[in-house]
């Protein structure tokens, strides 16, 4: 099965997944970066959301094979727009810069579940400085 295990930016994990009694409080990981750095899809896709949030900011969401789905946050830029077809590796957006600094909030999904990332991205695994506070 072809998964998105590719790291969308060069970055170190700050904050993890965390859920409460089986309750998702925080569906993705922060990956701290450098501002505007570059932020690459780690699948072809489609775009169907690219616009702001109250939560994330500047936002993109992605559908992917398999039923897949990438989320990106707190973009200072975003390259796409809805319906565009996507390359894996293609850039789609800048890495933003929030009350955390310079970061991309970033999730993964299969059909209704949340995946953490570091469980596909051996780069995030290895580059994780989060406490998990999975229950």
């Amino acid at each position: 099965m072809v998964y998105p295990n590719e790291a969308p930016v060069d970055g170190y994990v700050t904050k993890g997944i965390s859920k409460n009694n089986k309750n998702i409080i925080h569906a993705g990981i922060n990956i701290a970066s450098k501002f505007k750095d570059s932020v690459e899809s780690p699948l072809p896709g489609i775009v169907v959301l690219a616009d702001r949030n109250d939560d994330l900011g500047n936002m993109i969401i992605l559908h992917h094979q398999n039923n897949f789905f990438t989320i990106y946050g707190f973009l200072d830029t975003i390259l796409v727009k809805v319906r565009d077809l996507i390359n894996k590796g293609q850039i789609i957006g800048k890495v933003g810069d929030d009350d955390l600094g310079p970061n991309l909030y970033f999730e993964i999904w299969k059909d209704n579940q949340v995946i953490d990332p570091r469980n596909l991205i051996n780069n995030y695994k290895e580059k994780d400085v989060s406490i998990r506070q999975e229950k």
